[in-house]
């Protein structure tokens, strides 16, 4: 037996641990499952890392806001979860809607009492200031909702949660939703007691996603005291590494670098009229593509997470097994982009310029991106080309607006019109200074390493020399993108909503900084003052069809600024045992674990 075949079998016994199956084994069981994802999570607080590895881990607990309250499924309707609201009493939950009573304008029962005032429901806000609420919706929690340590989930919570999101002293991605809300709390009943279970929120603006209903919900009865004491350095709380959460499961083990095990939440609701199907969930950290497929080709996984195998991989997986596992290919609203660093940043550009500064340099990059290629040849033709932040089956698409067809001649002329000549080497000058751009993403994404490296050529061809910088994505998302810490380019994914339009991503007031706490999403760092409005407007127009409108035209902006470029909307791509059932991605942000309570292997003993 050769070195190299000695280690990849001791890499394979290392993996294959704590509930792993093989080959030769007699009797398979139904009750465990193994997941292999090749990231770790950051953080498992919500609100205050993104990481889509921590986003799958936390909708398990219960702790994800987009798994909340309510959940997007895999045909993109959206269902209460941990809340709804009931017409009627008894009735069944739904979503809240002006149709069915579960939402109301007020302006319509509040008109201005004078000239110049505003409609609106006089009260006073969370802050105790005088406000108007515009619209109210009505809510109720479940009232079996409880706490993997056995508390109920109560309005308290959802309250506490609020204040949460709305402490300036916690680094929060985005609180755009919380700040609209005017005021919250429970419903006064007929005896005159707040109610249990009811409550209501009053917005001080309309809003066209409230019904999303993706609020923050924390156990005040643990964090209130942490909270109150010292918020600021409330992430190094226990809480961000093992929640209590109301989902159907709870972790039992988290070893950092190797594993979580969860196990079912006796307390979820879910599982009071008959137990969970899996007694056993456990996630393996395999960064390595190659360990990670040896792992699942030895049986010591059961399935991948849509954060394991790229598209590539699982592509030639089925090619050479097909009948082995099921492939699951879902295309949706994951959007992979390069930002494009819009400003200059005193310590990172050394006092120099940030070339990127100027549209027509950013122009030109996508222009010599064959971004055609990328989609054919690396990416197995199952993507298509993006030429917005949102994909073409999304209700606002702007089939109108302007594309970027690859084309280096119309690249190397803006170029020259933005006076960045070629030198002997080929590489363009400007005052002294090389056209000399950092490049960065997650390291050890097979993927994306060769989308840098063709890109790379391409650049270099039109006279743009390309330095990678590459960081592990707790690092990269964590610090180099959450604090704007990348000099020119940052590549990743978001994940869009099929709801909302995802165009808050370039809100002029919503880019992270020291001062607002690296509040926002705005990475890019985009000021432009009507896409700010227009997003703010799009936010509050409830007609579908005027805010649509107001979508195409954010869309015509930014194909006209250019603050990212558009590479693909993403495949999510899974590998799974043919013996689990109620796999079900979604292709959207909500994680393939938003049912992950209905699991189930099948054909064992």
């Amino acid at each position: 037996m050769g070195q190299r075949q000695l280690t990849s079998l001791m890499m394979i016994a290392a993996i294959g641990c704590s509930g792993s199956k093989n080959e030769t084994s007699s009797v398979v069981s139904n009750d465990s499952l193994v997941i292999g994802m090749d990231q770790e999570p950051d953080s498992l607080w919500p609100v205050l890392s993104s990481m889509m590895a921590g986003t799958e881990i936390k909708a398990h607990v219960g702790v994800n806001p987009t798994t909340g309250m309510t959940v997007i499924d895999d045909e993109w309707n959206v269902r209460p979860n941990l809340a709804g609201y009931r017409p009627s009493p008894g009735a069944e939950f739904v979503v809240p809607s002006l149709k069915n009573g579960g939402m109301e304008d007020l302006c319509a029962a509040f008109p201005p009492a004078s000239e110049g005032q505003r409609c609106g429901k006089p009260l006073r806000d969370m802050t105790g200031k005088p406000a108007k609420a515009l619209m109210v919706t009505h809510w109720e929690l479940r009232a079996d909702a409880k706490w993997s340590d056995g508390k109920p989930v109560t309005i308290d919570d959802v309250i506490f949660g609020y204040q949460f999101v709305m402490s300036k002293d916690l680094p929060v991605i985005d609180r755009t939703m919380e700040e609209k809300i005017a005021w919250m709390g429970p419903v006064i009943e007929a005896d005159g007691t707040p109610s249990k279970t009811r409550f209501d929120i009053y917005w001080k603006e309309l809003y066209a996603y409230n019904h999303v209903g993706a609020l923050t919900v924390l156990p005040k009865h643990i964090l209130y005291e942490p909270f109150t004491f010292n918020p600021g350095r409330l992430k190094e709380h226990w809480y961000g590494r093992k929640p209590i959460g109301w989902g159907p499961w709870k972790i039992k083990e988290y070893r950092r670098g190797s594993h979580i095990i969860l196990v079912p939440n006796e307390h979820y609701w879910g599982y009071k009229d008959r137990k969970p199907y899996l007694q056993r969930l456990t996630y393996r950290f395999i960064r390595n593509t190659n360990s990670l497929k040896a792992a699942l080709e030895a049986n010591s996984l059961d399935a991948t997470s849509e954060t394991g195998l790229k598209l590539d991989d699982v592509v030639k997986l089925e090619k050479r097994y097909k009948d082995r596992w099921d492939y699951h290919y879902r295309s949706g609203l994951v959007w992979e982009h390069i930002d494009l660093r819009l400003d200059t940043d005193a310590e990172l550009h050394g006092g120099t310029t940030n070339p990127l500064e100027d549209v027509r340099v950013r122009r030109a990059l996508v222009l010599s991106a064959n971004r055609q290629q990328l989609a054919d040849a690396l990416l197995e033709g199952k993507v298509k080309v993006a030429h917005s932040y949102l994909p073409a089956l999304h209700y606002a698409y702007h089939e109108g607006q302007r594309t970027y067809p690859f084309d280096p001649p119309a690249a190397e002329k803006l170029l020259d019109e933005a006076g960045w000549k070629k030198g002997s080497d080929g590489i363009r000058v400007k005052d002294g200074k090389r056209l000399h751009l950092e490049f960065g993403t997650t390291a050890e994404n097979k993927i994306r390493e060769l989308v840098q490296q063709v890109l790379q050529q391409d650049w270099q061809r039109v006279g743009i020399e390309v330095e990678m910088k590459n960081e592990p994505p707790s690092v990269f998302f964590g610090q180099t993108t959450h604090k704007r810490k990348f000099k020119h380019m940052a590549m990743y994914a978001w994940l869009l909503s099929p709801v909302a339009a995802g165009d808050g991503l370039w809100r002029g007031d919503m880019i992270p900084s020291k001062e607002n706490n690296w509040q926002g999403q705005n990475m890019a760092g985009l000021r432009n003052d009507e896409i700010t409005q227009l997003t703010i407007d799009g936010e509050k127009e409830i007609d579908i069809v005027k805010r649509t409108k107001i979508i195409k035209r954010v869309q015509e902006i930014y194909a006209d600024q250019l603050p990212a470029i558009p590479l693909y909307f993403r495949v999510n791509t899974s590998v799974t045992s043919k013996r689990l059932k109620g796999w079900r991605p979604t292709g959207t942000q909500i994680p393939i674990s938003w049912n992950s309570q209905e699991w189930r292997l099948e054909g064992g003993k």
